[in-house]
């Protein structure tokens, strides 16, 4: 459900020159210079010459492919590369955490709200790089409080501990996250994908189970965001097969939403919760062009969640929706899944008390065994009203909107996806850089190296994609 980078970046730190950094596919409007905005993507290129020639390639592809001279460029130092992990399973960012900054990647999760890094201890016990050392930040603080941080897949535990963080141009001083220590998985689960270092989580305090506040909230409390949003658009490579383990992710802005990549208006819809989760009630569902009965009363409540690779609701809907695919009887892999016929084109759109908003067929397949498929929407056990909302909608439908999560008033819109984000969906090329780094950061590729020269230069060049 969650996942890791691999520093797409050009670092060619053995030379103890410079930082340079090009980045593909993404388009940011210069007028939009007061906002900050992450691409996601990333792939593991090979050596700083490989890297080089992969992304001239990729350069002169994208303007071949998209008829433009003239690169735009990307606003100020408000960039950072994201990336798309085994298809779809799950979309990170990366960060930088401490003094000097070292970068670590982070699973975007709007379905909660702490921020939490496996530290040097965490070793066998967990799934994840061990790889936050907080002997080498100067700016460390351990706050010795034990936390532990729960998902369905499993829990971590560790300490509380203080220090620099950054992301896309935006430092917090003293910001207060976990140092994981050891996992204890559910099953066969992992909590996150074994490439990742951690998980950033982007809902509202009163889900912080640490009693800290979210780095998001932080920023635009403060008055760090020009407009209190931050936005995600993501990609789609589960149906190309020459897909790599890391791909283009889409593109994560924060503190404005970004024209490029959205058609029309953004429809807002009102939280139906107290700010905790990112809470809409589901009005309508519809199922090869017919509606089936929507959800009412405290069963209509969905968690918008880009934490969550798939979409899941109470079982008396989901046995709607399926009844409505030909041929599709529950799948023997799984509980709560369904398998159909692979001949089947599955049309599912939802609405949240304005458009229906469909979601790709390709979308909707999760898995293919020979002939039959298996569906991206399940059911999880009918909640008890009042206690937990009953639908949580993932990255299955979130990959089909432009997704806006305003803090004031506290909302989340929707609009069409644009043409040129439409265009990022299975482009097999190099990332744009990791990050924007912070003065004197070291990037993770060169820690050891024993070469970084005062005065570090950090050149970030961005492809942007000009319909």
């Amino acid at each position: 459900m969650r996942t890791r980078a691999y520093e797409l970046g050009v670092y060619v730190c053995c030379y103890g020159l410079f930082t340079l950094a090009v980045g593909a596919a993404a388009i940011y409007d210069v007028n939009n210079a007061g906002g900050h905005a992450l691409s996601l993507t990333l792939k593991n290129p090979g050596s700083g010459v490989q890297q080089m020639a992969r992304l001239q390639q990729a350069q002169n592809a994208i303007a071949a492919k998209y008829g433009f001279s003239r690169l735009a460029a990307m606003p100020g130092d408000g960039s950072s590369g994201l990336g798309n992990v085994n298809g779809d399973i799950g979309y990170y960012a990366i960060i930088t955490v401490g003094t000097p900054p070292v970068e670590y990647e982070v699973i975007l999760d709007t379905g909660s709200s702490n921020l939490w890094l496996a530290d040097t201890q965490c070793n066998s016990s967990c799934s994840l790089n061990s790889t936050y050392s907080t002997s080498k930040s100067s700016t460390f603080q351990n706050l010795t409080t034990p936390v532990n941080y729960g998902y369905a897949s499993g829990t971590v535990y560790g300490s509380l501990v203080q220090d620099t963080v950054s992301m896309g141009g935006f430092t917090m001083k003293g910001l207060k996250f976990g140092a994981a220590s050891y996992e204890v998985s559910s099953g066969s689960s992992v909590i996150v994908p074994p490439q990742v270092n951690g998980l950033m989580g982007l809902a509202w305090q009163p889900l912080a189970s640490d009693g800290t506040t979210p780095f998001w909230l932080t920023l635009v409390s403060s008055g760090q965001w020009d407009s209190p949003v931050m936005s995600l658009q993501l990609s789609r490579f589960r149906n190309d097969t020459n897909a790599t383990e890391v791909e283009p992710g889409g593109t994560f802005t924060m503190g404005y939403v970004d024209t490029n990549l959205y058609n029309g208006d953004i429809e807002y819809h009102a939280l139906t919760m107290s700010p905790s989760w990112w809470v809409l009630d589901i009005t309508g569902i519809n199922v090869q062009g017919k509606p089936i009965s929507p959800p009412v009363g405290n069963y209509s409540q969905a968690i918008i969640d880009s934490g969550t690779s798939l979409l899941y609701g109470p079982q008396s809907s989901i046995d709607q929706i399926y009844a409505q695919i030909p041929g599709s009887t529950s799948w023997s892999g799984a509980s709560g899944f369904y398998q159909y016929p692979c001949n089947t084109t599955v049309n599912v759109s939802l609405s949240f008390g304005g458009a229906n908003w469909p979601i790709d067929p390709s979308d909707f397949m999760f898995l293919q065994e020979g002939n039959v498929c298996v569906g991206a929407i399940a059911s999880i056990a009918d909640s008890t009203p009042d206690s937990f909302p009953s639908w949580i909608i993932g990255d299955t439908f979130l990959k089909n909107v432009y997704t806006v999560f305003r803090y004031e008033p506290p909302s989340v819109g929707f609009a069409a996806l644009s043409q040129q984000a439409l265009a990022m969906n299975g482009i097999n090329g190099p990332a744009p850089s990791p990050t924007a780094l912070p003065s004197g950061a070291i990037p993770r590729m060169c820690q050891g190296v024993g070469l970084v020269v005062s005065g570090l230069i950090s050149f970030t060049l961005s492809l942007a994609l000009l319909l």
